[in-house]
């Protein structure tokens, strides 16, 4: 009997340090860091304060958040959506209702690449969401008082009442949203292949769940898979280890509990050591903003989200990148 006894005690010891050991394995490299968002608008956001409106252009966010880390500059997400959106929508003999069908994050950075993008001042929180607002509306036919409203005298995006005339003058929703993006541009640049502080050459990384993907930057085509679930964690352990934000591509089910594809930026992880447990730390496209209906693990603190990997890497569909290399 006390044979049996201490066999089970020692086969329990066993087991609890190779759970031990599997935790430090898993979570060893998991720490409490951020990568640097200094040229990421703090503000910068596609949706209103009540929610009920989104430009739908999730993936040019997170393409612009990459794009400004690496290049230090503010560029104009919905600039980007109008370059990389693959759709009738583009045709303005078509339906323009086509230019909310989004896209993906690697099309957003490919057609940013060898292109004048347009580099936006800072905005206030207001004037994002008011931006944000007009774009959504411009996206299909709005009577002219309502879009009015949104440039009243008490509205701190009051000082385009001159110029709304000129973006309501073009023809579809792609030209208003063009004229819109002009007007809020204080420079264009064309972005080249090559870092402009290291002179290291660019490349685009993507690497999805279950789909093939055609890598068309560079000509260099890949098919870049995850082989497990784990694989996901340590890719974005890794990244942001090294101070490389990440390209979202997940279902936001994770976050609130609706089901729905969604795009956001990795910009951090949290180790926490009393639960040993390593959060994500996802940076939105709601401005500072929090949904109230979260699920119970997930929390957030000014329009950052923080989701423990055991759960996000259940809802990864991608994860998009840059990397420099020599040349």
């Amino acid at each position: 009997m006390r044979f049996l006894v201490k066999t089970r005690l020692c086969l329990f010891t066993f087991m609890f340090f190779i759970f031990a050991y599997s935790i430090e394995f898993t979570y060893g490299a998991c720490q409490t860091t951020t990568v640097d968002m200094t040229h990421m608008d703090k503000f910068k956001t596609q949706a209103s304060k009540d929610g009920k409106l989104n430009t739908n252009f999730c993936f040019a966010f997170a393409a612009s958040n990459l794009l400004s880390f690496h290049y230090k500059k503010n560029f104009s997400p919905f600039d980007i959506a109008l370059k990389s959106i693959h759709n009738p929508g583009l045709d303005p003999k078509l339906n323009d209702v086509n230019l909310t069908q989004g896209g993906n994050i690697l099309d957003a950075l490919a057609s940013a690449y060898r292109s004048e993008l347009c580099v936006q001042s800072q905005l206030n929180e207001e004037t994002w969401f008011n931006i944000s607002q007009l774009v959504t509306l411009l996206q299909k036919p709005v009577p002219f008082p309502k879009i009015c409203k949104l440039f009243s005298s008490k509205n701190k995006f009051a000082n385009l009442n001159l110029e709304i005339k000129e973006i309501l003058k073009k023809e579809n929703a792609i030209g208003k949203i063009k004229e819109l993006v002009r007007q809020i541009c204080k420079e264009n640049i064309v972005l080249g292949e090559n870092d402009p502080v290291t002179n290291k050459m660019i490349l685009l990384r993507r690497k999805v769940t279950d789909i093939p993907i055609i890598n068309r930057t560079n000509d260099e085509p890949s098919r870049r898979i995850f082989s497990s679930k784990e694989e996901i964690t340590k890719t974005i352990i890794e990244l942001i280890n090294k101070g490389v934000p990440i390209g979202l591509e997940y279902n936001a089910e994770v976050i609130h509990g609706k089901p729905g594809l969604h795009a956001s930026t990795i910009v951090g992880t949290v180790y926490d050591k009393n639960t040993k447990r390593c959060f994500v730390k996802i940076k939105e496209n709601q401005g500072q903003q929090c949904l109230k209906a979260l699920r119970p693990d997930v929390k957030c603190k000014d329009g950052f989200y923080f989701i423990p990997e055991e759960k996000l890497k259940h809802f990864v569909s991608g994860l998009n990148w840059i990397e420099t290399l020599e040349k």
